[in-house]
């Protein structure tokens, strides 16, 4: 949701829409009172039922909902129902992603099984016995997937202290790394810690951008050459440095090492929260670009008009995710100066230890010229 207010993502999606027939589409999914309000301050279900509503209003002849009941209730649910044969009346392919028996019972005329990135099942829904077989499937694929998640986490290779430490390490360099020293050096320690820690796509993806960066430095005027030394080839050896935190680590073990080597709250919370915000904000740019794509609104606008779009949205959902972040620490018992127990054995090792003493020998060494 890109607009100001409801009306105008409806206007969005068809300019050429009355008054009258705005509120009319509204009624139909009980949203009429709200046509004044931002789409970012709508609930999780108003946001789907928009959502649906803006799939009916559209020119696009395939549509695909997924999980578009999610947060609704029964009232609801029969709404969104209703504009999904509608829009199959209207001769709209409509792929319906979903878990909901209910909604599937009152709109589905087929179903098709995936698995294995494989099509193993598709039938028409002419019975009851149609039915069972599609709920069958369903059954069986969610206890898979609950015995899967059941399963223990994979601890990870190194210490997540390790590379927090290697992150900031980074991030400092930008700062306080001599701009006359080459930054390879730099770029040969990060690659031992991705190596590490088995992020070998990172390390591949790194050293390529880092031979775009170099190349492109070679080219630039004398007077830009320092901003892409110390900047832009620095700046993206942090965002390395930072996915190989969060990359293959479950948070949870990030915040047990965090625990266990007795950092205190007042550094380990707004840590968490940086570690848990960044990849979501990456994620929420993404989408919006997508959304924004998908409904024809980048075509023939200006960077600054898809950038005006793109803005506002992300600002709403960096503050929605703050929010649900800061209450999700506070129900899970994350309070300053409260004792907590460690549900996981993550402890410094011995190579934990060598890594480290590498790792910063070197960059030591090179900081002062060697």
């Amino acid at each position: 949701m890109v607009s100001a207010s409801v009306r105008e993502e409806i206007l969005l999606q068809n300019s050429a829409l009355t008054e009258t027939e705005i509120k009319e589409f509204l009624k139909t999914v009980d949203l009429v009172d709200y046509i004044d309000r931002h789409p970012s301050r709508l609930s999780g279900g108003q946001v789907q039922r928009l959502a649906v509503l803006l799939a009916y209003i559209s020119d696009k002849r395939i549509i695909v909902l997924d999980e578009p009941s999610s947060g609704l209730d029964l009232i609801h649910m029969r709404n969104v129902s209703e504009l999904i044969r509608k829009m199959a009346k209207k001769g709209k392919f409509v792929l319906l992603i979903s878990h909901d028996i209910e909604l599937l019972a009152s709109t589905a005329d087929a179903f098709i099984y995936i698995e294995n990135e494989k099509l193993s099942e598709t039938q028409n829904l002419y019975s009851k016995c149609d039915f069972d077989l599609m709920t069958k499937h369903m059954k069986s694929k969610t206890e898979r997937k609950i015995s899967k998640k059941s399963q223990k986490l994979k601890p990870p290779n190194i210490n997540p202290i390790v590379n927090i430490l290697v992150f900031f390490a980074m991030a400092n360099a930008i700062f306080l790394y001599p701009a006359t020293k080459s930054s390879i050096y730099l770029m040969l320690i990060l690659s031992f810690v991705l190596i590490l820690n088995f992020n070998f796509y990172i390390c591949i993806k790194a050293w390529i951008a880092y031979g775009i960066l170099n190349l492109l430095k070679f080219y630039a005027p004398m007077y830009f050459k320092v901003v892409f030394e110390v900047f832009l080839i620095r700046g993206f050896m942090t965002n390395y440095a930072l996915k190989n935190i969060i990359e293959k680590t479950e948070t949870i073990y990030i915040i047990e090492a965090l625990y266990r080597a007795k950092i205190t709250d007042y550094l380990m919370i707004p840590l968490i929260s940086i570690l848990r915000l960044f990849p979501t904000l990456r994620h929420d740019s993404s989408i919006c670009f997508m959304s924004l794509k998908t409904r024809n609104l980048t075509y023939k606008k200006s960077p600054r008009k898809i950038w005006n779009l793109i803005i506002v949205p992300l600002v709403f959902s960096l503050i929605r995710s703050a929010e649900n972040l800061a209450c999700g620490i506070e129900t899970k018992g994350m309070k300053i100066n409260q004792k907590r127990s460690c549900m996981s054995d993550i402890k410094f090792r011995i190579r934990d230890f060598a890594i480290l003493i590498i790792f910063f020998a070197n960059y030591i060494y090179i900081f002062i010229g060697g």
